[in-house]
């Protein structure tokens, strides 16, 4: 195997445990997505030879709606509704296409994640660590998809230093169970 394929799944195994450590989080279906999108990915690779591509748009989308876990319940018919528009927008796009979806939804992402640092700090006038986190998380995610879709050969070298910050990221939210929240006031 190459390094490549041992931060891929490394990268897997950390994303799989992340969702069981945060199962009272109202972010878990996010982290479950995420990791499941590894996983499927992961087993598309090496059990077929195919491309997790081929799964992005309806898996980005259903990572994207499932941000807050009161949403996505709230939203169920609707949400699955869209889904099945998903598949059907993923059966006819194209790889170009495809990226550009992955860089919308990663911007989204982020937006939202700087959306909940920013309204914890008006709220609590606290900064929460988990939200910087997710936030740089979203930023690291937007980043290796604009390189994708800019530069194809730069993206895919960005894209395994991105994985490689993600697993860190990973290593944190395992292991920071409790979010920490601090004052900016001296």
């Amino acid at each position: 195997m190459k390094t490549y394929q041992y931060i891929q799944i490394l990268s897997t195994l950390v994303w799989l445990i992340v969702p069981f450590v945060r199962t009272r989080s109202k972010h878990f279906y996010f982290f479950l997505f995420l990791g499941l999108n590894d996983l499927i990915g992961l087993f598309l690779w090496y059990g077929f030879g195919l491309s997790s591509q081929t799964f992005w748009i309806p898996v980005l989308y259903l990572t994207t709606v499932s941000i807050d876990r009161n949403f996505l319940t709230k939203n169920l018919m609707r949400i699955f509704i869209g889904f099945i528009l998903m598949l059907i927008l993923n059966y006819y796009s194209t790889t170009y296409f495809q990226y550009i979806f992955s860089l919308l939804s990663d911007i989204i992402i982020l937006i939202v994640f700087a959306r909940y640092l920013f309204w914890e700090f008006i709220q609590n006038d606290k900064v929460s660590l988990f939200y910087i986190v997710m936030t740089f998380y979203s930023l690291f995610a937007v980043s290796k998809s604009i390189l994708m879709v800019s530069n194809i050969s730069l993206g895919i070298n960005a894209f395994y230093v991105g994985t490689i910050l993600e697993i860190v990221i990973g290593l944190f939210l395992i292991f920071m169970r409790r979010d920490v929240k601090f004052s900016l006031n001296l």
